[in-house]
């Protein structure tokens, strides 16, 4: 159990829902302070597709270009 994250059982970290938390807000204000597009040789259709398996891939990987926000 030492190699899970914040450990487990009754010897489990208690801030954990403070970690979460703070992961959570910081991943949201990276994404709203950036516009995000699809690289140019990439259409909104493309990237949905999957490939089929025992286990479902992507079939390209999600790629995103931020570029900075502005409120024009």
């Amino acid at each position: 159990l030492k190699f899970i994250s914040f450990g487990a059982g009754r010897s489990a970290c208690p801030g954990i829902s403070f970690a979460s938390t703070r992961a959570e807000l910081a991943l949201a204000n990276l994404v709203g302070e950036f516009d995000w597009e699809l690289p140019s040789e990439m259409r909104g259709d493309s990237f949905m597709d999957e490939s089929s398996g025992l286990i479902i891939h992507r079939r390209d990987s999600l790629m995103a270009v931020p570029t900075p926000f502005s409120q024009n």
